[in-house]
């Protein structure tokens, strides 16, 4: 049983130092942050009529690929009221609302918190259509390299970061970088 567990700590030690080699190839290191994201936010009414005493809102809740947003908070307040509600997968959501001024915020983890005034009366309901903007990213990227990245490179990567690509070997040259995050 001794030269199996030696064989192991024999092999492990040498895959360890190959890993270590490994990172030691790529001697560049760029870091990065990306910038604030160049998408927007938008806030588009349509106005129905009517002839009921509450007024319905209903919306839906897009991002900046006009992809819908599922499960984030939508907060009404007027003077003296306070409704919470939550979009659906779909990031459609509907409610009755009796009329006053309130303040719509719709927040969600990786998108910046949106505030509007709307008024709600008695004689319309109301379609909302919503797009956010992402939160500008806390993460630093370090792009490791074997060797000098041209600006360009480091341009490409970055969009790809930018663009939410789920995977990073779409953006990477094989052997020629790789990349971390920076939590």
């Amino acid at each position: 049983m001794r030269p199996s567990i030696l064989t192991f700590l024999i092999l492990f030690l040498l895959g360890f130092c190959a890993a270590g080699q490994k990172s030691k190839d790529y001697k560049f290191v760029y870091r990065l942050q990306p910038d604030n994201f160049n998408d927007t936010e938008k806030f588009v009414t349509d106005t129905l009529k009517n002839f009921e005493s509450a007024s319905t809102v209903t919306a839906v809740i897009k991002n900046y690929q006009s992809k819908p947003i599922g499960f984030l908070t939508v907060i009404f307040k007027d003077a003296d009221t306070t409704i919470k509600t939550m979009t659906n997968e779909s990031g459609l959501f509907s409610i009755k609302l009796k009329p006053s001024n309130y303040a719509i915020t719709i927040a969600g983890i990786n998108y910046k918190a949106l505030t509007k005034q709307i008024h709600v009366d008695t004689n319309n309901d109301f379609n909302l259509t919503i797009t956010l903007a992402r939160q500008t990213p806390m993460n630093w990227y370090n792009i490791h390299s074997r060797k000098k990245l041209s600006q360009a490179d480091i341009d490409n990567i970055k969009n790809c970061i930018e663009n939410n690509e789920q995977s990073f070997d779409k953006c990477k040259k094989k052997y020629d970088y790789y990349i971390t995050l920076e939590i």
